[in-house]
């Protein structure tokens, strides 16, 4: 499965939202880009389209910045990724419906069973589980480090 940059970035930054919501402080696209190494500019690109998709909302201001629209759990990664992969859910070359009539067919069957499932995954899976599992790493990074 191919994920473009701003999907993955759009992934990165809800994530990011996530594990800084309980800060008590608005984050920035400066602060995120930092710490992941992402470009800031293309940054402000994805923010912008999950800010149109009612995502995340930005505060404006020299204390502003963004955060999620809603709780992490409640975002999954179809969701997510949706707003940078419309045709995400659909193999490339496959017709809409199979063409049963094609001694193949079983091959193109088989391709959209397999989208289906990867549908099912990514609506199951949300930005809190990643939220969740970003959180554990840096305590067991804290551990190792004593």
């Amino acid at each position: 499965m191919n994920i473009s940059t701003k999907g993955k970035y759009a992934l990165q930054l809800l994530t990011y939202l996530g594990v800084t919501v309980n800060s008590q402080r608005l984050t920035t696209l400066k602060e995120v880009a930092l710490s992941e190494g992402l470009s800031e500019k293309y940054l402000w690109q994805v923010a912008s389209q999950l800010k149109a998709a009612g995502l995340i909302k930005s505060v404006p201001g020299p204390r502003g910045g963004f955060v999620l629209s809603k709780a992490a759990a409640t975002i999954t990664l179809a969701e997510a990724l949706l707003v940078f992969e419309p045709e995400l859910f659909r193999a490339p070359g496959l017709p809409e419906v199979a063409q049963n009539s094609h001694p193949c067919a079983t091959v193109e069957d088989k391709l959209r069973e397999i989208d289906g499932k990867v549908e099912q995954i990514l609506m199951a899976a949300n930005i809190g589980e990643l939220v969740d599992e970003c959180r554990k790493r840096r305590s067991e990074d804290y551990a190792y480090q004593i």
